[in-house]
């Protein structure tokens, strides 16, 4: 997913010629795909289609919360190390 976010915002913005908004960079889009880890709804959603059993409907959710937890402690992590102190400040 992040992969996906950055790369094709690169390749929107070559195909149409787009430019960065005023204040954004690279290193934002970067940041932008690793916080999109977060979302879990759907994930919680094709679990309780996909599985019957209970402990295994619960050690899914108890993942797809870790997962989340682990791109929101990524994302964090990005913009306060990539993303230059001005920008975080405006």
């Amino acid at each position: 997913k992040p992969l996906g976010i950055v790369l094709f915002s690169l390749l929107a913005m070559w195909l149409f010629k787009c430019q960065y908004p005023s204040g954004v960079n690279l290193r934002h889009i970067i940041g932008a795909g690793i916080v999109a880890g977060i979302g879990f709804t759907m994930s919680v959603f094709i679990t309780e289609l996909a599985f019957q059993n209970h402990l295994m409907i619960l050690q899914m959710k108890l993942s797809i919360l870790v997962s989340a937890l682990i791109s929101s402690l990524a994302g964090i992590a990005w913009f306060v190390m990539a993303v230059p102190k001005t920008t975080l400040a405006e």
